[in-house]
């Protein structure tokens, strides 16, 4: 017989203009015993705030609660311990302050290769083409490319034919500027 886990969640609205305090957060755990994992933004896009994690993840902590930290934009752009700070989970984007390259896809679109995934699953460090024909020679595709100095990977889907593209670590425009010109330069090679 399986146990059933009664799930409730507890949230606590701070406004558009006020940070995160501790004090409340400590306040919340006095008030709700049955609260076991806490979830807050470190930095607010929408105004440009940046909550104060030490101090937010110390109560937390302190109380034995699990600490998820939504860093989606602040991870690689403001100075963090995530070990020393004792946070359980944290959640970042590489198109953010690690420098990942978003929207890859949408200019090989424009060079007729179609994007294999929608945008809202999409992750920001590997995008999947499916062959645009019949006749597409990947092999050909892959050594022009790598002759310019541009490794791509081969698709590895049951169903259909494809291949990925990284776009992971110090990429600047230019680099993808480059690519893309690489792409359209070798293109009409492989037909």
């Amino acid at each position: 017989m399986s146990e059933q886990r009664k799930t409730c969640e507890t949230s606590y609205d701070f406004g558009d203009l006020n940070p995160v305090d501790p004090a409340i957060v400590a306040h919340l755990f006095g008030s709700d015993p049955t609260i076991t994992d806490v979830a807050f933004v470190h930095f607010e896009t929408t105004t440009g705030m940046l909550n104060s994690l030490a101090e937010v993840v110390r109560e937390i902590r302190s109380r034995n609660r699990r600490v998820i930290v939504d860093a989606m934009s602040s991870f690689g752009g403001v100075h963090m311990q995530v070990e020393a700070l004792d946070i359980d989970f944290l959640i970042s984007s590489a198109n953010k302050c690690i420098q990942g390259v978003p929207g890859f896809g949408f200019v090989m679109t424009i060079l007729g290769f179609t994007v294999l995934l929608p945008e809202f699953v999409q992750s920001p460090t590997i995008t999947s083409f499916p062959y645009p024909n019949e006749s597409f020679r990947f092999a050909a595709f892959y050594q022009a490319l790598k002759s310019r100095g541009y490794v791509i990977y081969p698709g590895k889907l049951t169903e259909m034919q494809a291949f990925r593209i990284g776009a992971i670590g110090n990429i600047h425009p230019s680099d993808i500027e480059a690519f893309i010109l690489a792409v359209e330069d070798v293109s009409g090679t492989i037909e």
